[in-house]
């Protein structure tokens, strides 16, 4: 398919069963993923959709449960690898629904006599599925492609997301240090670097730990509200003071202690990770 078709074809979306376009896609040995400036990822949604709801046998394979590195490896053939903003749903090729998934790696040219496959699950930390498939290698010039029409975008590892994607955490204390019984100020700083809406579920609350690993507070819930939307561009930041008192309302002791904050995106294993700060004597 020539180039100006593919543009042709990106501008003819029907929406027929297409419930989302990809938040992120990751194609081939290129460690790369790629944000879409201007909604390119539809053409390849519509595609890959029409395999979502024609899905053959279930695939035995190893490492089921794991993370897409641990099934793949150095493994042949070609991987597209597309993340939603939601759970898409799966279907046999009767219309038969056999589950839903937010991850999907589409997993072609494995080697002689080794059918197309379509991995899934709710993250690239965890597959949970494998479903064979006819005619994957199509996939391949609508990825190359777009792929030269997306941004580039930083990676952690070479088979999954990044992950900061689609939102960056930043995990923070006012100060590294502070005196005795004065007041530790905390923030979680979420940036939404996508571009569609991403839910965060069940905003968790701020812990604070001794360096020992022994738990000394719990802040109160950063939200009253189930789930916090973060729009495209958005940041959200949640805040909290602690007195320097454990649950039991004592004075901690001086020394090193450590925050964390488990609130998490819809579907993804992705969170903040820790900071720290010292108390002085």
């Amino acid at each position: 398919m020539s180039a100006s078709a593919l543009e042709q074809l990106s501008q003819e979306v029907t929406g027929d069963g297409l419930l989302d376009i990809p938040v992120k896609v990751h194609f081939g040995g290129d460690t790369r993923g790629w944000t879409s400036r201007d909604g390119d990822p539809i053409i390849i949604a519509e595609r890959v959709n029409s395999y979502l709801r024609s899905l053959g046998e279930p695939a035995e394979i190893d490492g089921l449960g794991e993370s897409i590195g641990s099934i793949v490896g150095v493994s042949s053939g070609s991987m597209l690898g597309l993340i939603y903003p939601a759970s898409q749903p799966l279907e046999s090729a009767d219309g038969t629904l056999v589950g839903s998934a937010r991850y999907l790696m589409m997993w072609w040219g494995r080697g002689a006599g080794k059918p197309d496959l379509i991995l899934t699950g709710p993250d690239s930390d965890r597959i949970t599925h494998a479903f064979e498939v006819d005619g994957l290698k199509e996939l391949e010039s609508l990825a190359r492609y777009h792929q030269r029409r997306f941004e580039p975008f930083r990676t952690s590892s070479n088979a999954g997301f990044p992950s900061e994607y689609p939102l960056k955490w930043t995990l923070a204390s006012g100060e590294s240090t502070y005196l005795p019984g004065e007041t530790v100020q905390i923030s979680l700083r979420v940036e939404n670097v996508s571009i569609l809406s991403v839910e965060i579920q069940s905003p968790s609350p701020f812990r604070v730990y001794s360096s020992d690993g022994h738990y000394s507070w719990e802040s109160e819930f950063v939200s009253d509200r189930e789930s916090e939307t973060v729009l495209p561009g958005e940041v959200l930041v949640l805040t909290t003071d602690w007195d320097q008192t454990d649950d039991q309302g004592r004075h901690v002791p001086a020394g090193a202690y450590f925050v964390d904050n488990l609130s998490r995106s819809a579907g993804s294993g992705a969170y903040a990770s820790g900071t720290s700060f010292e108390i002085l004597e």
